[in-house]
């Protein structure tokens, strides 16, 4: 169940002390002795929006799951696509050679990119259909709030993974707070802690292929 009430009856608690997705400022908040009447309530998971266009027809996970694959493949591609304008800096003691020159920087950055344009491929084909549902008035059914839910939690674990790859070929310049590659770490380290993008997303995904009944994709 969900609830609206003026922003005036919130205490906000400045807590969000963070190591990564400080600029969010998602801080607690709390509420004493408040009534809500019923009117300003509604149950996210059965109402049907009312106004807002399509975007408010994704239901739930899908209308968040968008924003979560949105960020997390963004933010990956800025990691790669830093360590690619820096890869012509020199590492080494003795015999010092660019990062480009580096057949394992090499593999790992042909890897990294493959899997994030798969990733984003996988992405994007499930959100035009979950979209053109929407669109038509239609909620997306359960099987398509599975997979953008899974699919989110796909794109955010590639993506650590191309930010963890760009981090370590950055150097030491990359433990500088001043350096985009230790920021794309963070962020997506952090992203990656939500609820949306855990494992359940996985069982859920699974469960509905082998045709277990009353799957919740929130759950």
């Amino acid at each position: 169940m969900r609830v609206i009430f003026p922003t005036s009856d919130v205490k906000i608690h400045d807590n969000w002390q963070v190591s990564g997705l400080r600029g969010t400022g998602s801080n607690d908040f709390s509420v004493i002795d408040l009534f809500v009447p019923k009117e300003f309530s509604w149950d996210p998971m059965h109402t049907p929006a009312k106004r807002g266009g399509p975007l408010f027809r994704m239901g739930s996970p899908g209308l968040v799951a968008n924003e979560h694959s949105a960020f997390a493949l963004g933010v990956g591609r800025r990691a790669l696509d830093t360590i690619v304008g820096q890869s012509a800096k020199t590492r080494g003691w003795r015999d010092p050679q660019a990062i480009a020159s580096r057949q394992s920087f090499q593999r790992s950055l042909g890897w990294c990119d493959l899997r994030l344009r798969a990733a984003r491929s996988l992405v994007v084909d499930i959100l035009e259909r979950a979209w053109e549902s929407a669109c038509d008035g239609i909620t997306p059914d359960a099987q398509l709030q599975i997979e953008m839910r899974s699919s989110a939690t796909y794109a955010t674990e590639v993506t650590v993974e191309a930010a963890s790859q760009a981090f370590r070929y950055g150097g030491g310049r990359a433990l500088y707070n001043t350096s985009v590659l230790q920021r794309c770490l963070r962020d997506l380290n952090a992203a990656a802690q939500h609820f949306m993008v855990n494992d359940t997303s996985y069982e859920n995904h699974g469960q509905f292929m082998l045709g277990m009944p009353g799957i919740d994709p929130m759950s």
